[in-house]
């Protein structure tokens, strides 16, 4: 979960995470000025006690990680969506969009609008199956009423 927010937050489109040394072991070098995000490892240990008994032991490891978007010189075969030759938006809600004023920045995996920035954040429209859903997430920012706030201001 804690990748998922960071890799939202920071608008990483891959979900795969590595660490410094598995980075180094593959070839690659963590850019300059990047920071790493802390992943937590839990399990239970079993341990015979005194008397015979398995107890179970409660162990948590935490370590840093770094998305391979971070990452210069990765050998990796890439986990793309091959986009289609066209994208045919629906031309009243392309106009609505742009007529709006809403920043709308397409990057990374999710839909959300980002009040501190006044931005809508939205997948890269070629992630979309079918245009319909491509402009949902924007229609439902707005009909849930937290949707851009300088796009709402009555003028």
């Amino acid at each position: 979960m804690l990748l998922w927010c960071s890799a939202s937050k920071q608008g990483f489109s891959d979900s795969r995470w590595v660490t410094y040394k598995q980075a180094q072991a593959a070839g690659g070098q963590v850019r300059k000025g990047e920071h790493g995000t802390t992943a937590i490892f839990y399990t239970t240990l079993e341990k015979e006690n005194d008397a015979g008994e398995v107890e179970q032991i409660p162990m948590l490891k935490t370590f840093t990680v770094f998305n391979v978007q971070q990452i210069d010189g990765l050998p990796l075969t890439t986990e793309t969506v091959s986009p289609e030759a066209t994208f045919d938006p629906l031309p009243r809600a392309e106009n609505l969009f742009r007529k709006s004023g809403a920043n709308i920045i397409e990057k990374g995996q999710n839909a959300f609008f980002r009040p501190s920035t006044d931005e809508v954040w939205l997948p890269e429209r070629h992630l979309f199956r079918m245009r319909l859903t491509s402009t949902l997430p924007v229609c439902m920012s707005w009909l849930t009423g937290a949707g851009v706030k300088n796009a709402l201001t009555v003028k």
